[in-house]
């Protein structure tokens, strides 16, 4: 089903930027536009390219932040 995929591609995700050493909110928050270039270039699919900056993952992990 959808969600099971869609719950797949997150860990897959999740995966791999803990390989690139990203673990926590804090360190997504702080992420620069030249850091999610560096994340894009390293990421192996093409699916998950350009998320960081279209989703504003900085931007979301300090909402998520502020609400803690």
């Amino acid at each position: 089903a959808l969600v099971d995929e869609m719950r797949s591609n997150i860990a897959k995700l999740e995966a791999e930027l803990n390989e690139m050493g990203v673990h926590t909110y804090a360190q997504i928050a702080g992420l620069t536009p030249e850091n999610l270039a560096w994340i894009d270039a390293r990421l192996s699919a093409a699916t998950f390219r350009g998320r960081g900056l279209r989703d504003d993952w900085p931007g979301q992990a300090k909402a998520l932040l502020a609400e803690v």
